[in-house]
């Protein structure tokens, strides 16, 4: 058995008082977000990721809720960029909140990923969701894709596990035989497994 040492937080059982995850009651809720004003959705946003983070979540309702977070992800991190790209430093003090705010979204995504990754080590049959799996590692290398990006664009600083963690994503996937697999519909264009 695999022990992928990833580091997520500590994830507790849902309560009552927690936010309603289930899939229609997320879609009203991004309904309601108000598209006009960016920096209230992405932190509206950043708090869903991390409330649900901190839970455990079966990996298919993560899975379902990460499928409904791709478009309004993409559509705040787009509109970020213009906030932080191709400016010289040092960056005013309004551009570098939207540029950590933008790392912070993106390592929340990424930490999803990992989550349904390292809950699928305890499934007994982990080949039988492979295309469901290759989908999830893709996205998470994906987004990890976006925030090398970002850190690089903003000189920051590199996560000190980011190296480690993409390598043993990508061994686990070689060892589920599904680095061939084409992945369709996700968070990017291409597939990076």
């Amino acid at each position: 058995m695999w022990n992928l040492n990833f580091e997520i937080p500590e994830q507790k059982d849902q309560v009552n008082d927690n936010r309603d995850l289930r899939p229609k009651m997320i879609g009203r809720w991004l309904e309601n977000l108000p598209r006009a004003n960016i920096g209230v959705m992405a932190k509206q946003i950043y708090t869903l990721l991390v409330e649900s983070n901190a839970l455990k979540l079966p990996p298919s309702e993560r899975s379902k809720l990460l499928q409904q977070l791709y478009d309004p992800i993409d559509y705040i991190l787009k509109a970020m960029e213009k906030h932080y790209i191709g400016l010289s430093l040092p960056f005013p003090e309004k551009n570098q909140k939207i540029a950590l705010l933008t790392q912070s979204l993106l390592q929340e995504m990424i930490i999803a990923h990992k989550s349904i990754v390292f809950d699928s080590l305890h499934d007994e049959k982990p080949s039988k969701n492979r295309l469901q799996l290759a989908t999830v590692m893709q996205n998470h290398m994906a987004f990890n894709n976006r925030l090398l990006l970002c850190l690089h664009l903003t000189y920051s600083a590199i996560p000190k596990e980011f190296w480690r963690e993409q390598c043993l994503i990508l061994q686990y996937a070689e060892q589920l035989s599904i680095t061939d697999l084409a992945v369709f519909g996700n968070s990017s264009p291409w597939s990076v497994i």
